[in-house]
């Protein structure tokens, strides 16, 4: 049987990081190293050990084994208190779990591409450990990201080591162009980097290695020319989103690198008509910061969480290759995500009060369907206008509603989450367009 066979290597394997959890565990009790040393030294040893999984082990039931008692044992440390090398540091966190079942995902994922999970691999291990160590050495600028703390230096040696630990696995375990290798691992490291800014408690170690994976998976294969206009694109949305975001002092740090990278995803999906209506929605919303009055910048957290809809559709268009239907639904949640922050804005300037909720969530849903719905429409197609009027009818329901049930919670600095209320009529939204498609009430929307 083919876990037969592994199970040797798996028993070393194993024996290796129980080894280096020990050295760890005793330079912890005798040492007394800063807590992040004993804890990115365990992830260093762990990732050592992970990227021979390809090269030694076959069974992905091994490989499961593996993790699995691995992440059983740290969840033990943690609750009985006999793994403090590990657990030691202050901040709330659960990387420690997210780390093996990275792991996992990225053997089943590409093993038979050793090039490719090495990479994703040695992210996860080295570039991660490195800018932990830098930005606590050596961090002088730093900034905050909701409720933790970042340096740009560690940042800084985030993307460098990223950089090379994604180009010398494709440079010498290929036969990819140089000039793909090179401009790959520049926006391999470039988005990693920003995720692993925005990745709180923890989730780096789940989310900047399955970024790596699909960077190098969908790019690799692409023309140098590709690779290069889409180096380009992340420059200069950076730079447009950045400076306009910054400037209106509407984001932290946090949300503005979200804002950044949704721009992005949805400019890559496709043709430029997928990231037009979230810049002309963003153009609508930013004025109203612009403003005397003094309010908290919003959070990457509550970003993120607002961003969730409207990303499961673009994932939808995508693994179901139908862009033309799921269209109309990525405008709605658009349109209606506008729609939410024109009145929570308000709101937090005193200009809409609960009283006037219904009137405020109907009217503000004609510029924002106007500006996020109907321009992109005369853009990009001009056929039938059905589907921009169920966008905006399906809209003007769910902002009604939203407005009276919901707009005593919104997004503040006592509460910095996106309501879960609000996060379902997002999705009620996106249910209804879908399935007045489906009924044939609403035609597709016609794409060229």
């Amino acid at each position: 049987m083919q876990w037969l066979e592994d199970l040797p290597e798996a028993l070393f394997l194993g024996a290796i990081v129980l080894a280096v959890m020990a050295g760890a565990e005793l330079w912890r009790r005798f040492g007394h190293p800063r807590p992040e040393w004993t804890r990115k030294m365990i992830h260093v040893g762990a990732g050592a050990a992970a990227i021979t999984f390809p090269f030694v082990l076959s069974s992905p039931f091994v490989v499961f084994g593996l993790t699995g008692a691995f992440g059983i044992l740290m969840a033990l440390g943690k609750r009985f208190g006999f793994l403090t090398s590990l657990h030691g540091v202050k901040r709330k966190t659960s990387g420690t779990y997210y780390y093996p079942l990275s792991i996992l995902m990225l053997f089943l994922m590409a093993h038979d591409r050793p090039w490719l999970y090495l990479s994703a691999v040695l992210v996860l291990g080295v570039s991660d450990t490195l800018a932990a160590l830098v930005g606590s050495q050596y961090g002088v600028i730093r900034y905050r990201v909701d409720d933790a703390e970042k340096s740009l230096e560690g940042s800084l040696a985030f993307f460098v080591a990223a950089f090379l630990v994604v180009h010398l696995p494709m440079l010498l375990m290929t036969s990819l162009p140089r000039a793909t290798c090179v401009l790959v691992a520049v926006l391999a490291a470039a988005l990693a980097t920003a995720v692993e800014a925005i990745s709180l408690r923890g989730t780096d170690n789940l989310f900047v290695p399955l970024v790596v994976y699909l960077v190098l998976d969908r790019m690799a294969v692409r023309p140098p020319a590709d690779i290069a206009t889409l180096n380009l694109g992340l420059l200069v949305i950076a730079l447009a989103v950045g400076i306009a975001v910054w400037r209106s002092r509407g984001f932290n740090v946090g949300g503005v690198l979200a804002l950044i990278l949704f721009s992005f995803t949805a400019w890559c999906f496709g043709p430029l008509y997928w990231a037009v209506p979230f810049f002309l929605g963003l153009a609508l919303y930013l004025p109203l910061w612009f403003t005397p009055a003094r309010t908290s910048s919003i959070p990457a957290a509550v970003v993120l969480e607002a961003l969730v809809p409207t990303a499961c559709v673009l994932v939808a268009a995508s693994a179901f290759e139908r862009p033309d239907f799921f269209y109309a639904p990525y405008v709605a949640s658009i349109t209606f995500l506008t729609v939410l922050c024109l009145i929570y804005r308000l709101r937090r300037l005193g200009q809409a009060n609960r009283g006037k909720g219904m009137a405020v969530g109907a009217v503000l849903v004609v510029p924002a369907w106007l500006v996020t719905a109907v321009v992109p429409w005369q853009l990009q197609s001009g056929e039938s206008f059905g589907p921009v009027v169920g966008v905006g009818l399906v809209c003007a329901v769910a902002a009604i509603a939203n407005a009276l049930l919901l707009l005593r919670r919104e997004p503040s600095e006592s509460a910095p989450t996106w309501p879960p209320l609000v996060l379902l009529f997002q999705f009620a939204v996106i249910a209804a367009v879908i399935l007045l498609q489906v009924l044939g009430v609403v035609p597709v929307w016609g794409l060229r």
